[in-house]
C-alpha cells in the first residue's frame, strides 16, 4: 500500500469504552440509572465476560460505520487497521490513514523553510496536545456515557471533561515502565515537555518527526474531532517518515500473538487438577 499510495498521513488508535457507551447498556440489558458508577463498572465487566461476541461485533460495526464518517470528514483515500485485545478482552484498533492532498513526506529534504512551515500548519489541524481546561473537575457521570443528543462538539467544557478522563496518562505501571527498578522510564515518554509551538524537524537519527504544541504534560496526542465524537481513548500521530512507517508496519503487522495452549495441554491440566483435588 505504501508503494502504491505513498506514505500514509496519520496513525490512529481507537479504543473501546465498553463499560460506558450507552449502546452497550442497551445491547446487554443494563439500566445505568439504577446503579452507581462503581457498581455499573462491575456489572458491565461481568456482562461483557458473559457476552464477548456482543461486545466484539458491536465494536467492529462501530469502527466500520465511524470510518465512513472519518472518510468524508478528512477526505481519506484509503486505510489499513488491525484489531487487538487487552488482557480482559476489550478491543481496540491501530490504523493508518491516507489523506488525499496531504504533504508528501518523501519530499521534505528538498522543501524550503517556508513550505515546511505550511506543512507544519497543516499537521496542526490534524493533531493536538492542547487541553482547553486542565483543571476541569471530573464530570458527575463518565463523559463516555453521554447520549448523542447530549453531545455538542463546540462546548469546551464537554471537551475538557472527556480529555481529562480518557486522554491523560495519569498513572504509570508495569505496562509502560521500562528499565531497572529505580531507573524506570515510561515507554510513552510521559511526562512530556510543554511546547508553545509545534515542530516539524529531523530527530537525532535524521528521521523527520512532527511534535504538536502542548500545554499539558500528560495529555495524549489526539485529533479533537475524533476524541469528542468517538467518546473513548484515542491516539493520533502524524507519520512524517517513510522509513519509520515501513519499519513500524513490517514489524507490527507481522507480530505474532502469544500462542494459546493446545487441546492436549488443556486436557492434561484438567486431569492433573482433578487428581490433586481427589488427593
Amino acid at each position: 500500500m505504501v508503494s502504491q499510495l505513498g506514505v500514509p498521513t496519520l496513525f490512529l488508535t481507537l479504543s473501546s469504552a465498553d463499560l460506558w457507551w450507552p449502546c452497550m447498556y442497551r445491547h446487554l440489558g443494563v439500566s445505568p440509572g439504577d446503579h452507581s458508577e462503581k457498581e455499573l463498572s462491575k456489572i458491565m465487566q461481568r456482562k461483557l465476560n458473559e457476552n464477548p461476541r456482543v461486545a466484539d461485533e458491536y465494536f467492529a460495526k462501530r469502527v466500520d460505520e465511524y470510518m465512513k464518517i472519518l472518510g468524508k470528514k478528512f477526505n481519506i483515500q484509503d486505510f489499513w487497521w488491525r484489531f487487538e485485545y487487552q488482557h480482559r478482552g476489550s478491543p481496540h484498533i491501530h490504523a493508518v490513514l491516507w489523506i488525499d492532498g496531504a504533504p508528501d513526506v518523501r519530499t521534505f529534504d528538498s522543501q524550503s523553510t517556508e513550505q515546511l512551515a505550511i506543512f507544519r500548519q497543516y499537521y496542526d489541524s490534524l493533531v493536538s496536545a492542547i487541553n482547553p481546561n486542565i483543571n476541569k473537575p471530573p464530570a458527575e457521570h463518565h463523559p463516555s456515557r453521554l447520549q448523542a443528543s447530549e453531545i455538542n462538539l463546540m462546548i469546551n467544557q464537554q471537551h475538557a471533561q472527556l480529555l481529562n478522563r480518557v486522554q491523560r496518562h495519569t498513572r504509570c505501571g508495569t505496562y509502560c515502565l521500562r528499565g531497572r527498578v529505580g531507573h524506570q522510564i515510561c515507554r510513552f515518554n510521559f511526562p512530556k515537555d510543554l511546547l508553545s509551538d509545534s515542530k516539524l524537524e529531523k530527530d537525532d537519527k535524521g528521521i523527520w518527526t512532527f511534535t504538536p504544541k502542548r500545554n499539558d504534560y500528560l495529555l495524549n496526542d489526539h485529533n479533537t474531532f475524533v476524541a469528542v465524537s468517538w467518546r473513548a481513548n484515542t491516539d493520533c500521530k502524524i507519520i512524517a517518515s517513510e522509513y519509520a512507517i515501513i519499519s513500524y508496519l513490517s514489524k507490527y503487522a507481522s507480530k505474532a500473538e502469544p500462542q494459546s495452549s493446545n487441546y492436549k495441554q488443556y486436557f492434561n491440566d484438567i486431569v492433573s487438577s482433578s487428581k490433586q483435588k481427589l488427593q
